[in-house]
């Protein structure tokens, strides 16, 4: 979802924590564990932790395991 801040500037919505675990198939205390071991980027607004959903883009490419070629 997109949110129009004037003109020309566009952002998209920050994630709830539930809604990440979601997308990422895991259940919530699995996040929290990833969050308190610093392995995903959050967003603190103010005690609530929400997530830029180009961060979460970002952490599924870079933990892709790629395809070992056959030889």
């Amino acid at each position: 979802m997109l949110v129009s801040f004037g003109c020309h500037s566009r952002m998209e919505k920050l994630l709830s924590l539930s809604e990440t675990a979601e997308i990422l198939g895991i259940k919530p205390p699995t996040l929290y564990n990833w969050i308190s071991e610093q392995k995903i980027t959050v967003v603190k607004v103010g005690r609530l932790v929400k997530f830029d959903p180009e961060d979460i883009r970002e952490f599924i490419e870079k933990n892709k395991k790629h395809k070992r070629k056959e030889v």
